[in-house]
């Protein structure tokens, strides 16, 4: 759709006047798709990253055909296989030119004739500070696909670099690139007809980062080894929209690599809500379908409903703009504090959950009314209902809760464990946030085992007493009626648990054994940890020298952005995304360790630690980004500080 900013009137005038704008998505394979930009006078195209359907490596490949049309496809970096299913990707086409914003924004959109494979360039005027930096080559005279990046970005200019894949040794030929700058003093930016625009610099890898519902990653090609890790790029990243533009503006990495935007819930599509008020809540009484009916609690004092929750009022203060009135006595009031509590709100469709806002009015808080221990749960069928995430509440008027991961359910439930002191639980309005979707989530529990498989776990079911010890497995195909000894723990966590690992802080080394044991350091050979890892099903137990246990589910472990256990193809060289060894690692931006938004189980040694005075990482534990399920130590986030060791158990 065309955007121009010359069409908004005086409002702008002076600052963007004549400034042309189009965004959109389109489908390409390795054919080629013609896209023609006839609105705009001096089109000047930038891609976006592509999705992650075919798994090739590649990169988005362009050739200008005249001055309106371009025609794109996607190349991969090998000529092997020529054939590339269909990818989504984004374009953002701008009129060539400079333009300030009326919130002191620049943009600048231009195109120049690449005559060598490094190049220096300069932007028309100097910017206020180093703006983020986009890049498109609009030309494919070279016989093979080639990324374009950038390095040495500054104010006023930059360096520009085409990469081909590793096992090409070819003269360079000239190409076109097209280029966009832009400027921002923050890093959200509204476009002149509304459009949301964010803007930022990220340090990104391999493993990548979430954004909105999708994972950018950096995606390297193969032709000369078949590794894909990658160090940390500093790259630019554009949202318009939900749609994901990203430009390396370093060349740290040696490996050629491109971006890809993968899809974390596939089969999925996402609707827009009705959203209310300035927090764009979706759960607002006689919106989006909802109605008094819709909402319900385990119990309530008289003039104190559900839906008083759900009206837009704080008891007698109006907190959203959009209420359509209060009812009753605008907040809801549950009893028997002893006992776990909930208040539900059932959509009439699957919604998407990113977080939510409670509200306690002064009176209440005062008194003790306000929540502090609370569940989130969620169903599909208002019977069977799954814990999503549990939080603690400080005692406040507002809590505002964003959640680690979109919670999805038609039933949606807060359930309040405790409060403050009071026998009554006081909610004034509960909002939450999110979209709906249409297509097949799965809340239920995960595939069954193999009913052949012999596990710790199976022979616990068997033998419910049976004690801890050495006994015979067979967890998988991969050693059907050729099994091998394991120990068992019986005991904690209802039982059958296996011993992958038994490892401590500052070993120099993870020792591979054929029996991992309570008594002795090592690490299950990989035939053996990939055989137990085939046949997990609940998650990973530890077991600290002081006997604290803690636990992390199977979905928490497979959902993460950085390391997912089933990333790890052994034991005795996990995967170290950055410079600490993990069994599994998950964090909200990056994958570096840094921020305090990481979770992890570390599997370190002295040489794959950050420096002497990390080596308490070697065997330890992290929270942040993703809650471990069970979590036994007085530092809510760090268990170095209380453990040595770590015996680590899958089920």
């Amino acid at each position: 759709m065309l955007k121009k900013c010359m069409l908004l009137g005086a409002m702008f005038a002076g600052t963007c006047t004549g400034m042309e704008y189009s965004v959109g998505t389109i489908e390409v394979t390795d054919q080629a798709y013609q896209l023609a930009i006839n609105e705009i006078s001096e089109p000047i195209l930038i891609m976006g990253a592509p999705s992650y359907r075919d798994k090739e490596a590649g990169v988005i490949s362009v050739q200008k055909t005249s001055s309106h049309n371009f025609s794109v496809k996607f190349r991969e970096w090998s000529t092997a296989n020529e054939h590339h299913d269909t990818e989504t990707v984004p374009y953002l086409v701008i009129g060539q030119g400079r333009y300030t914003l009326g919130d002191g924004t620049i943009l600048e959109a231009g195109t120049l004739n690449l005559t060598n494979k490094n190049k220096l360039l300069v932007f028309q005027e100097e910017f206020p500070q180093v703006p983020k930096l986009f890049l498109s080559a609009t030309s494919n005279n070279s016989a093979h696909a080639f990324n374009v990046r950038t390095s040495d970005l500054t104010r006023q200019s930059y360096k520009i670099t085409l990469d081909y894949a590793e096992n090409v040794s070819t003269n360079f030929t000239a190409e076109s690139v097209n280029y966009l700058a832009v400027y921002s003093p923050s890093s959200n930016v509204t476009m002149p007809n509304g459009e949301s625009l964010i803007v930022k610099t990220e340090l990104l890898n391999h493993s990548g980062t979430r954004i909105n519902d999708s994972r950018l990653f950096i995606h390297e090609e193969r032709t000369a080894d078949s590794e894909v890790t990658h160090v940390n790029e500093s790259v630019s990243i554009l949202d318009f929209e939900g749609k994901i533009f990203a430009t390396s503006n370093t060349a740290y990495g040696g490996d050629t690599f491109s971006f890809r935007n993968e899809n974390l819930y596939p089969g999925l599509t996402f609707i827009p809500a009705e959203e209310t008020g300035t927090n764009k809540n979706i759960a607002l009484n006689k919106t989006n379908g909802l109605n008094d009916s819709h909402y319900s609690a385990s119990t309530f004092y008289p003039g104190y409903v559900p839906a008083s929750a759900f009206d837009g009022y704080d008891s007698a203060t109006k907190v959203n703009v959009d209420s359509l009135g209060k009812v009753s006595n605008g907040a809801w009031l549950g009893y028997q504090k002893n006992t776990p509590q909930w208040l539900q709100v059932a959509f009439t469709q699957v919604a998407y959950i990113s977080g939510f806002k409670l509200f306690v009015y002064e009176g209440a808080r005062k008194g003790g009314m306000a929540p502090q221990e609370v569940t989130l749960q969620v169903s599909n069928d208002n019977i069977t209902f799954e814990d999503h995430e549990s939080f603690t509440l400080q005692n406040v008027n507002q809590s505002v809760v964003t959640l680690d991961e979109p919670a999805f359910g038609r039933y949606v439930r807060l359930v309040v464990k405790s409060n403050y002191g009071h026998n009554a639980i006081v909610i004034g309005e509960l909002e939450y946030y999110g979209k709906f979707v249409q297509g097949h989530i799965d809340l239920s529990e995960p595939t069954p085992l193999d009913p052949n498989a012999i596990t710790c776990a199976s022979i616990y079911a068997q033998t419910p007493n049976a004690s801890d010890g050495i006994y015979y497995v067979e967890p998988s195909g991969l050693h059907k009626d050729n099994g091998f000894n394991a120990y068992c723990d019986m005991t904690n966590l209802d039982g059958g648990w296996t011993l992958v690992a038994n490892h401590k802080d500052a070993q120099d080394t993870l020792v591979t054994k054929h029996l991992v044991e309570p008594t002795e350091l090592g690490v299950f050979t990989d035939d053996k940890w990939q055989s137990i890892l085939t046949s997990m099903q609940v998650g990973i137990m530890t077991i600290d020298e002081n006997n604290k246990v803690a636990f992390i589910n199977k979905k928490k472990l497979q959902r993460s952005l950085c390391v997912k256990i089933s990333d790890v193809s052994s034991l005795s060289y996990p995967v170290v995304p950055y410079d600490t060894a993990y069994l599994w690692h998950d964090e909200v931006s990056g994958c570096s360790s840094t921020g305090l938004d990481y979770s992890y189980i570390s599997l370190s040694t002295k040489h794959t630690s950050r420096a002497d005075a990390y080596l308490t990482v070697g065997a330890s534990l992290y929270q942040h980004s993703t809650k471990f399920d069970i979590w036994p130590y007085l530092d809510t986030r760090y268990s170095g500080a209380e453990q040595d060791q770590l015996r680590i158990y899958v089920k």
